[in-house]
């Protein structure tokens, strides 16, 4: 009974301090579940670490409704299907690409951000909302795609789609069915192509309540199609074929915002800015044309009442790009050989200004410059400046410059032979090495170097930019050197090679060797040897100990050779780049006499045989055995000492 009483003590004390710990993990993991529920995450795509995947797809399907998908630069080539309500964003618009497939919208409340596309979107979804996007030559159809109501369509480039920029309708079988409340903002769309023949079009099928306002409609048939009962202002309509008037089968819209916020730029719209007003009746102009602008292609007729005399871009804050399309930078050339040209590319250009030389500038408003280099007759630099300035006052600068030379180089010198005796080569290795006085060309390119040997005709042997050459030669044989000059257009300063030549006999001397040395007897196993040159001018030495095999040595003028036993004989001979000179030869003599000393004072050691130490091993065994005996006796000495006292 007592220990029954313990042991329900233990169980009740264990309980009462135990359970407040598990109420309080449970409460905590309750507390956690539910914030896990509420919290928005972020996952990653292309980087490293958790919540970290490689392809965009994965990330999309571990998602939750809410989450962001963060993707980093690079290219990502995968078919893409957004099931989830979620963001994602690319790191940057210009470096992160998605190319070869078409990324499909599934879920409403889907945002999208920050890439390039090389085919398009697709969006099921409504409240779809696509931002600073690039769409480039998109291949398949349209760039963006709307299938349902509500989206949001923002600070996107859309170049060179076939056939649609942005397309707001659902399809079926032959009933088109356009979305409704489609805003479209700070667009730029342009050069959408022909599609069977058919117009081109950079946004098409709006029902109702669209809003497009504060874009760039560049080079497209008709940049408007099929839009109705929408607020239409604020965009530039620019470079579109006369006939279709930039729109088409258009109604019911309203094309301007009242005044002074006006209505739209068009190209074609040609009246004067002399008035203000609501009413344009107060004298001074206001960015706003005089009289209203006639929308063609609507029955009843529309008007943009406020047509925009200057485009509206405040966004933009890129300069215009200049670009030398022919021929490069610097370039010498004949008068009348190449033309230049150059264009500018910014969607809002205003104007472009350039000037050749110190003279005064021209504006114009084309976007492509030639200019007529026959028309530049005279030899020298022709320098070209150009300021290009879009409606947000970017100013863009580019300087070029080009050489017109229609003058021959200069003749240069005559050859200069630079060996030992003028008209023959005895350099030793049959290199002729000669320079001349350089052209007086400032746009030289070039020498040519031609050869004649023993007066047979020339031979164009090489080109070199320096006024000095290098030629090898054999003996017996006559050279006549010439040497044309050439400038960067390709004329020559004679079309004949014959003229200031040299002519040069070869002459070989190969290098002779001398050994400072005799021959010797040496009980030495090495023996050094000096030598020196008779003869030639050696590029380097050989050494051999038995004729066959040689070893380089540089330029080194000695060498130490190992001896075997018996007689050796040591040669050396010197070598140029082609030649290679006869040996020369000592003979050493290795013997056994231990004492000798060799001839060239190269003194070794004899070597001395050690007799076994065997005096040295007795004597440390006899201590040894001392100090055994001497332990033994004082051991004995203690055991009696012990039995005595027993």
């Amino acid at each position: 009974m007592r220990r029954m009483a313990i042991f329900l003590t233990v169980v009740l004390l264990l309980t009462t301090t135990t359970l407040p710990f598990f109420i309080s993990t449970n409460n905590v993991s309750s507390a956690q579940t539910s914030q896990e529920k509420t919290e928005h995450r972020t996952l990653y795509v292309g980087g490293a670490g958790p919540n970290n995947y490689t392809n965009i797809q994965d990330a999309v399907n571990n998602s939750l409704d809410r989450d962001t998908i963060s993707v980093y630069s690079g290219t990502y080539v995968e078919d893409i299907t957004i099931n989830k309500e979620v963001t994602i964003k690319g790191e940057q618009e210009n470096t992160t690409f998605i190319k070869g497939c078409t990324l499909h919208i599934m879920k409403n409340n889907t945002r999208i951000s920050n890439f390039t596309f090389t085919k398009g979107i697709m969006s099921y979804g409504s409240n779809t909302i696509i931002d600073n996007c690039t769409f480039k030559g998109t291949s398949g159809g349209t760039a963006i795609d709307i299938r349902n109501d509500n989206a949001v369509i923002e600070n996107c480039t859309i170049t060179g789609s076939y056939w649609c920029g942005i397309d707001c309708a659902n399809y079926y079988l032959y009933d088109i069915y356009p979305k409704s409340n489609i805003t479209i903002r700070r667009c730029l769309i342009e050069n959408t192509s022909y599609c069977g023949g058919s117009p081109s079009y950079a946004i098409e099928r709006i029902s109702s309540g669209g809003l497009i306002t504060e874009n760039t409609f560049v080079n497209n048939t008709r940049a408007l199609y099929s839009i109705c009962n929408s607020v239409i202002y604020r965009n530039n309509f620019v470079s579109y074929p006369d006939a279709y008037g930039g729109v088409g089968n258009v109604y019911d819209n309203l094309w301007n915002s009242t005044y002074p916020v006006g209505g739209n730029y068009w190209t074609h719209y040609n009246d004067t800015d002399n008035f203000s007003g609501e009413k344009q009746n107060i004298s001074g102009s206001d960015g706003i044309g005089d009289t209203p602008h006639t929308i063609v292609n609507t029955n009843p007729p529309a008007y943009d009442y406020y047509p925009l005399t200057n485009m509206y871009c405040p966004w933009d804050n890129t300069p215009p790009e200049i670009i030398l399309i022919k021929p490069e930078n610097n370039t010498v050339m004949r008068t009348g050989e190449t033309n230049v040209q150059i264009n500018i590319y910014d969607p809002h250009l205003r104007n472009t200004s350039y000037k050749i030389n110190n003279n005064e500038y021209n504006t114009i408003k084309e976007k492509n410059l030639f200019f007529d280099t026959a028309e530049w007759a005279e030899d020298g630099f022709y320098n070209i400046t150009i300021d290009a300035v879009d409606y947000n006052n970017n100013h863009a600068l580019g300087f070029y410059s080009f050489n017109i030379d229609n003058t021959p180089p200069g003749a240069p010198g005559k050859p200069i032979y630079e060996n030992d005796e003028p008209g023959t080569c005895v350099d030793r290795d049959g290199k002729i090495v000669f320079h001349w006085a350089s052209s007086e060309e400032a746009n030289l390119d070039f020498y040519e170097v031609w050869l004649s040997i023993n007066n047979e005709s020339y031979t164009h042997v090489f080109d070199t930019p320096y006024n000095y050459a290098t030629i090898n030669g054999t003996t017996g044989n006559n050279y006549t050197i010439a040497v044309v000059a050439v400038d960067k257009i390709g004329l020559k300063s004679t079309q004949s090679p014959v003229s200031d030549t040299i002519t040069i006999n070869i002459t070989i001397i190969l290098p002779e060797i001398i050994i400072q040395e005799t021959d010797a007897t040496t009980t030495n196993d090495t023996f050094t040897i000096h030598w020196a040159v008779t003869a030639g001018a050696p590029t380097s030495y050989e050494i051999s100990i038995d004729g066959q095999t040689w070893t380089d040595v540089g330029l080194i003028t000695h060498h130490t050779f190992q001896l075997g036993l018996g007689q050796n004989t040591l040669y050396v001979r010197g070598k140029t780049n082609q030649y290679t000179g006869n040996p020369c030869s000592i003979t050493v003599t290795r013997t056994n006499n231990q004492t000798g000393n060799n001839e060239t004072g190269n003194n070794n050691e004899s070597e001395q045989k050690t007799p076994f130490p065997w005096v040295t091993i007795i004597i440390i065994v006899s201590v040894i055995i001392a100090i055994l005996i001497f332990i033994l006796i004082i051991y004995r000495k203690k055991q009696k000492t012990q039995r005595g006292e027993e």
